[in-house]
C-alpha cells in the first residue's frame, strides 16, 4: 500500500479577504470560515482566531487538534466514516499544511483539561507551541445536548482542516513523504525482524457515546482486536473522539511510532501491521482482548517483536502489561512506551501493575509532575478570565506536554 503525503510548509498565518496559500503564508478569510462552520446549529456562535508562536495567548480546554490535510487520490476521501463514506484509507495522495494546526476548544468542559501557552515561559512545555494555530471555540447553543455539541465540534475541526488544506491544490509541494509498505502478511527478508505495533486506541473506562467516531466513524465500544495497515492510521481512519487525553488527532496523523517504523522499513526491520485494541472494564472482556491480541501478534502476523502504547490511565496500564506479558510468553519480544505516574514523587511504582517479563519500557515522562504557567495577556477557550493568570498544573494537563504515543520530548530519570 502506497501513501504519498505532500508537504506544504507554513511560516505565517494571517487574516485575508480569501483563504489561500501565498508562498509560505496562509491567508484565512476568518469571517467566511466562521460563517461556514457556524451554520451548523450544534456550534452556532463559533469563533475563529489566529494565534502564532510567541503570542502571549493561552489556549484552554482544548478539545482536539488536527493537521490540515486534503485527500487528492485514493479509494478513501477525507476522514472516512465522518466527512466521507467509509472506504479503506491508506493509499493514494494527500496534501498537508505543515507548521499549522486547527485547534478546537470546548468552553463547556468543566475543567481546564488541556492548556497550551504559545508564548512566554509556559511555551517550553509543549512542542505544539511552535505551531501556528487556527483556533475554533464554541459553547453549546441552547437546546443542544453535550453529545450533539461535541460531535459538532469534532466535525467543525475536521471540516476546517480540509478547507485550509484545499489551498494547496494545484500547487507544487516542498517535499513528498512516501509510505510504501507491503501487505501485512508479505514475507520478510530472513535478515530483518518482523515488527508490529499494538495500538490501544481507546479506553472504555469512560464509555464512548453512541455517535462518537473513533475508527472509520465507529465508536469502537465493542471492538475486538483488529488488524490495520499502518497507512490507514496516518490517512484519517482514526480520530481521538470526544475525550482528549494526550492522543489528539494531530498526533495520530503524524503517529510517531508508525512513522518511525516506516522510515526503517526494509533496512533495519520489516513492518508487519498494527493491532488496534481497546481497554474494557469487564474482566472477561479484558481476557478475551488480551488473548486475541497475542494470537494476532504471534500466530497470524508471526512477529519477532512488537511495540505497545496505551490511551488514558490506570486500567489501560493493566491491559498494556497483560498484552506484553502474553506476547513475551508466546515468544514475541516487547517494548512498551508509557508515561509514569509518580504521584508521590517516588519511582518504585510508576505504573499500576508490572510484569517481570516486560523488561523494555520507554518512559515518556512523569505525567504528575507539577508545573507553573505564568500569566498571559489573553486566554481563548475558557469563559473564566482568571484562566489567563498563573496556573499550577500537572504535566498531563498541558496540551502536548506528555504524549501517550511517544511524541513528546520529556522522560523520567531515576536519580
Amino acid at each position: 500500500m502506497r501513501l504519498e503525503i505532500r508537504h506544504y510548509p507554513v511560516e505565517r498565518v494571517v487574516p485575508g479577504p480569501a483563504t489561500r496559500l501565498a508562498g509560505r503564508t496562509l491567508e484565512v478569510d476568518l469571517a467566511g470560515l466562521r460563517d461556514d462552520l457556524a451554520a451548523d446549529p450544534r456550534v452556532a456562535g463559533l469563533t475563529v482566531d489566529l494565534v502564532a508562536p510567541g503570542d502571549s495567548v493561552r489556549l484552554a480546554r482544548v478539545f482536539d487538534q488536527i493537521e490540515p490535510r486534503v485527500k487528492l487520490a485514493g479509494p478513501a476521501g477525507d476522514f472516512p466514516g465522518i466527512l466521507s463514506p467509509v472506504r479503506r484509507a491508506g493509499a493514494g495522495r494527500a496534501n498537508a499544511l505543515k507548521g499549522v494546526a486547527v485547534t478546537v476548544c470546548n468552553p463547556d468542559d468543566p475543567s481546564l483539561h488541556s492548556a497550551l501557552d504559545l508564548g512566554g515561559a509556559g511555551a517550553r512545555w509543549s512542542e505544539y507551541a511552535n505551531l501556528h494555530h487556527v483556533v475554533l471555540s464554541a459553547a453549546a447553543p441552547p437546546g443542544i445536548s453535550a453529545a450533539e455539541h461535541q460531535r459538532g465540534l469534532l466535525e467543525a475541526g475536521l471540516k476546517a482542516a480540509v478547507a485550509l488544506a484545499r489551498t494547496t491544490i494545484e500547487r507544487e509541494a516542498a517535499a513528498v513523504e512516501v509510505f510504501d509498505l507491503p501487505p501485512l502478511l508479505a514475507p520478510a527478508p530472513t535478515d530483518l525482524p518482523r515488527i508490529g505495533y499494538v495500538y490501544q486506541i481507546r479506553s472504555q473506562q469512560r464509555p464512548t457515546l453512541d455517535d462518537e467516531p473513533i475508527l472509520y466513524g465507529s465508536n469502537v465500544r465493542h471492538l475486538l482486536p483488529t488488524l490495520l495497515h499502518p497507512n490507514e492510521v496516518l490517512d484519517g481512519a482514526l480520530t481521538t473522539g470526544y475525550h482528549l487525553f494526550q492522543t489528539e488527532t494531530y498526533a495520530i496523523q503524524n503517529h510517531p511510532v508508525i512513522t518511525a517504523l516506516a522510515r526503517r522499513h526494509g533496512t533495519e526491520l520489516w513492518v508487519s501491521g498494527v493491532i488496534a485494541i481497546i481497554t474494557t472494564p469487564a474482566p472477561e472482556d479484558r481476557a478475551r482482548n488480551v488473548a486475541m491480541a497475542v494470537g494476532l501478534a504471534a500466530d497470524v502476523l508471526g512477529l519477532d517483536g512488537v511495540l505497545l502504547t496505551k490511551t488514558a490511565g490506570g486500567m489501560p496500564e493493566t491491559d498494556l502489561m497483560l498484552v506484553a506479558e502474553g506476547c513475551e510468553q508466546a515468544g514475541v519480544k516487547t517494548a512498551l512506551i508509557v508515561w509514569e505516574r509518580l504521584t508521590n514523587g517516588r519511582s518504585e511504582s510508576p505504573l499500576t501493575v508490572f510484569s517481570p517479563l516486560a523488561d523494555a519500557i520507554v518512559s515518556t515522562g512523569d505525567r504528575d509532575a507539577w508545573i507553573t504557567l505564568p500569566p498571559v495577556a489573553r486566554v481563548i477557550g475558557s469563559p473564566d478570565p482568571a484562566d489567563a493568570g498563573t496556573l499550577r498544573l500537572r504535566l498531563y494537563e498541558v496540551h502536548g506536554g506528555i504524549s501517550q504515543l511517544g511524541a513528546g520530548h520529556f522522560t523520567a530519570v531515576d536519580t
